[in-house]
């Protein structure tokens, strides 16, 4: 994922006039990902997760790191220029070595 004001000019050019000024743009898709799932594409521009706005992908990851493996998200994001809504269910990503069940998070502090 990469901020929309980071791209190189022929690729803002392709999310054309009416393309957002914030949000995240989704450079890659791995296969089997949660994301996959989810039916977000290369392409895509990421601009809310259960309504609250993404500005910049680190916002993504943020919101997503905040919530528990198995919550259901809501995207928003534009396609071809077109606004979409697709459901995500939070998983953990293929080959994530941080396997975390049950809803569980890890927590923030250190033993001992």
């Amino acid at each position: 994922m990469r901020d929309l004001g980071s791209l190189e000019p022929s690729a803002r050019e392709s999310l054309g006039r009416a393309a957002p000024t914030e949000g995240a743009y989704v450079a890659e898709v791995t296969a089997g990902s949660p994301a996959a799932a989810a039916g977000i594409k290369p392409g895509d521009v990421i601009t809310k997760l259960d309504g609250q706005s993404v500005k910049v992908s680190a916002d993504v990851v943020d919101y997503v790191s905040s919530r528990a493996i198995g919550a259901n998200v809501t995207v928003t994001l534009l396609r071809d220029g077109n606004p979409r809504q697709l459901g995500a269910k939070l998983a953990p990503a293929p080959g994530d070595v941080d396997d975390q069940r049950d809803g569980e998070r890890p927590s923030s502090s250190s033993p001992g």
